[in-house]
């Protein structure tokens, strides 16, 4: 059911829009990674980005790879320092995709959370559920980021291409804009 390259190809898609969310932040006041929302789980941007990190890296160890995170996530602060601790994480998540088999990622366990609830299923649809709570919370950022009055980013997932080619479909933002400009 899964393998290892899907699982892959996956991880590109999240990697890219992922680096697109925080290419955007960059140009956001620091004060405003800060500013806390009302009513959201995890009031602001940074606590997002934390959050986002450190599930990831929770996750990662539940699947087996006993690394802890280089970086204490908590202390986070600036955008490069997000951006490095995501490098980080993704070279983890990556390494550990390498040589894993159809039949490894399909392996039920029993997964027990910090909360003590426990989840039983594959080792490849932990790894999705790693990736789709990583994309819920990139989705969080972007309507903090409306809420806030800053520019939301465009952080669709699109198709990437191994080897580092040019995601298939992407679109030029200059030339999006003025495709939106002709239609009204």
């Amino acid at each position: 059911m899964y393998t290892s390259k899907m699982l892959y190809y996956t991880l590109l898609q999240m990697d890219d829009a992922y680096i697109r969310l925080i290419d955007h932040l960059e140009s956001m006041p620091n004060d405003m990674l800060e500013t806390e929302i009302a009513d959201h789980a995890f009031p602001s941007i940074r606590s997002h980005l934390t959050h986002l990190l450190m599930s990831g890296n929770r996750i990662m160890y539940m699947l087996g790879d006993r690394d802890e995170p280089k970086d204490d996530l908590e202390e986070l602060r600036g955008i490069f320092q997000f951006r490095s601790a995501w490098q980080n994480l993704k070279r983890r998540a990556g390494g550990w995709l390498q040589g894993r088999s159809e039949k490894e990622l399909d392996h039920f366990e029993t997964f027990v959370w910090p909360s003590g609830r426990e989840t039983r299923m594959p080792h490849g649809a932990m790894f999705m559920r790693m990736l789709f709570h990583m994309a819920h919370h990139k989705g969080q950022i972007v309507v903090q980021c409306r809420m806030l009055g800053f520019p939301a980013p465009n952080t669709d997932l699109q198709w990437v291409q191994p080897g580092g080619a040019a995601p298939i479909g992407a679109v030029d933002d200059a030339s999006a804009a003025a495709d939106s400009a002709e239609e009204e």
